[in-house]
């Protein structure tokens, strides 16, 4: 697949990177169709760097899904879809509601090179 590669602050690579693999039954693959760039991205991407590189640029993005774990329940291949860019641990369940924001454990989604351990499990 095609990505936008960060390796280091304003070294930002056009690359073909390998396609990501499932690895939980729970996990989805969406191929990205349309990704923006916010503003965390601009100091991110060219002054300060991101906290594993190389990384996959974009965090807010949409397409369809091409791939689902076993136990992935609601969504087909096919499925048009959009991610939330930041995602909660949220033991209250209130993860999805206007203050979602300003919980203590949150972190951004993000398409993790493979060699590069995600987050988000």
């Amino acid at each position: 697949m095609t990505a936008a590669v960060l390796h280091s602050p304003g070294d930002i690579r056009i690359e073909n990177v390998a396609r990501p693999q499932l690895s939980s039954s729970r996990d989805v693959l969406i191929g990205v169709e349309a990704c923006g760039v916010c503003g965390s991205d601009i100091g991110r991407m060219m002054v300060k760097g991101a906290h594993a590189m190389p990384l996959v640029c974009g965090h807010e993005f949409s397409g369809r899904v091409i791939d689902a774990g076993d136990d992935v329940t609601g969504l087909n291949i096919g499925d048009l879809i959009t991610v939330p860019p930041l995602i909660t641990s949220d033991p209250a369940g209130t993860a999805h509601t206007p203050k979602s924001c300003s919980l203590p454990h949150r972190t951004f989604s993000r398409s993790p090179m493979v060699s590069t351990p995600s987050p988000l499990r």
